[in-house]
């Protein structure tokens, strides 16, 4: 077992997390446009239909395939199916919280990010994101602290591919010059980044208060991940 050199982490819900809440902005947009929402129930169609415009195209090549201009199609669908009809307009609602998605100040780090890099960086680790997201990512890290120190910034819309696809892994190997071995992927979502990273041969370690069903590669925090690290390079030495 080679000790691996890349720790790459997802981006939302597992390094970062949106400050307001996605339903309370998502509200407030709405209310600027003359429609007035309930928060919970925004809540609950943000979560009955973002499922539905990620999910795989079949009649694609690669089902996972996107670009800057497919993930501008998919999120202006997504916030109208979310708020319905605006009497202001539908487009300038989603201009303004694509906008406002964009910027760093619409983020805040999850608890023990800063802590954690530091710790890898002093043990010699290259760290980058890789993340189902857009060019917006990389103004967000610019933005947050240790995140603007990331050695490289990976997200689907210049990838043209997205997480669980293994396309989405081999692209990334290929630009790091690595093998699959050598390639951590830290992250929240059970398939798109747990069960992903493992099909394409990359350590997967999963980030959810559930994590017991990933066994020794589960984390409750992300505190836990040098522990995990080193527990798996001293199994490592004494296997050889």
């Amino acid at each position: 077992m080679a000790r691996p050199r890349w720790i790459l982490f997802d981006a939302v819900g597992t390094l970062i997390r949106p400050r307001p809440s996605v339903a309370e902005v998502y509200q407030e947009v709405a209310a600027r446009h003359g429609g007035c929402p309930v928060r919970e129930e925004i809540g609950a169609r943000f979560r009955e239909v973002l499922p539905r415009h990620f999910a795989p195209e079949p009649d694609r090549d690669d089902p996972w395939w996107t670009s800057t201009p497919r993930e501008l199609q998919r999120w202006r669908t997504i916030v109208r199916e979310v708020l319905g009809e605006l009497p202001g307009g539908n487009e300038s609602a989603f201009q303004q919280l694509w906008t406002h998605f964009g910027q760093p100040d619409s983020w805040q780090l999850t608890p023990g990010t800063s802590p954690l890099w530091q710790s890898l960086r002093e043990r010699g680790y290259r760290l980058a994101l890789a993340s189902n997201f857009d060019e917006r990512l990389e103004s967000i890290c610019r933005g947050l602290s240790p995140l603007d120190s990331a050695d490289h910034i990976f997200h689907s819309a210049a990838l043209g591919t997205r997480k669980p696809g293994v396309v989405f892994f081999r692209r990334i190997e290929a630009s790091l010059g690595c093998r699959p071995e050598e390639c951590v992927l830290v992250g929240d979502d059970w398939e798109a980044d747990y069960q992903a990273a493992r099909a394409a041969g990359w350590t997967g370690y999963w980030l959810h208060p559930d994590s017991r069903r990933a066994g020794d590669f589960g984390l409750t925090d992300l505190a836990q991940l040098l522990e995990r690290l080193e527990m798996k390079a001293q199994q490592a030495q004494q296997q050889q």
